[in-house]
């Protein structure tokens, strides 16, 4: 297990501006009509007409890969910490797998993006589902190979799904339960398609890890950090049989 210290280590090598976002709303697309819809924590809805022909944002399985919506629906600011990590043209690798698709139908898919827990780099873990297959990507910038498939156990990607796909964005980090030299606020996405519909969230430090200011050299695993220990251990101990 990864101490907090070198978890929050890249939080800061490279970026020193943090940002403390408002409390967080989810935001996602009906993939059929491209309809933008935002949940707001208070449980109220809106919705507004989204078409592709509209806008430079490439929509993937419904999907803004630039990131730029979510962004501007949980108010973060242009000078906010996740924006600067993305840079101002970022696109996520998925779109070019996701676009060159020839397989069968997807039924459903997830992809999470954040910065290395070692130096920062965009990190992409992809994994897609059709009728009888399931798929991973696990991409880091910069480091080869870059668009290496993966079969996955259908059975372990339904449960790894089934994980993601009820979860709500959580709140966004406070401050005062930042670990010392840490980032308050989001530090990375969570998309999800399935059923038709597109939903997409931020994702914040304990969603990977929880620290424990009052003990700063243990940590907890976060729901994220736990769907990948099951489809590595279980994917693992198929591998040996």
């Amino acid at each position: 297990m990864l101490a907090v210290a070198l978890i929050v280590t890249i939080l800061i090598a490279s970026f020193d501006a943090h940002i403390i976002p408002q409390w967080p709303k989810s935001c996602g697309r009906d993939a059929g009509e491209m309809r933008l819809y935002c949940d707001l924590s208070s449980g109220t809805t809106s919705s507004v007409r989204h078409r592709q022909s509209e806008t430079n944002r490439p929509d993937v399985l419904g999907w803004d890969l630039t990131y730029s919506s979510v962004l501007d629906t949980n108010s973060i600011s242009g000078d906010g910490w996740l924006r600067r990590w993305l840079g101002r043209s970022y696109l996520s690798p998925a779109e070019r797998i996701i676009t060159a698709w020839q397989g069968e139908p997807i039924t459903s898919a997830f992809l999470i993006e954040y910065p290395a827990f070692h130096a920062g780099e965009p990190t992409t873990r992809l994994f897609i589902r059709t009728r009888n297959y399931a798929y991973q990507w696990h991409l880091v910038k910069g480091k080869s190979p870059q668009s290496v498939r993966e079969p996955l156990d259908t059975q372990l990607y339904d449960r790894a799904f089934q994980a993601v796909s009820s979860w709500e964005q959580a709140p966004p980090l406070k401050p005062e339960d930042t670990p010392s030299g840490g980032v308050p606020g989001y530090i990375g996405f969570l998309s999800i398609y399935g059923q038709g519909k597109t939903r997409q969230v931020l994702l914040a430090l304990p969603d990977f890890f929880i620290p424990d200011n009052n003990h700063p050299d243990k940590i907890k695993s976060g729901r994220l950090s736990q769907v990948f220990d099951l489809i590595s251990t279980e994917e693992g101990a198929t591998k040996r049989q």
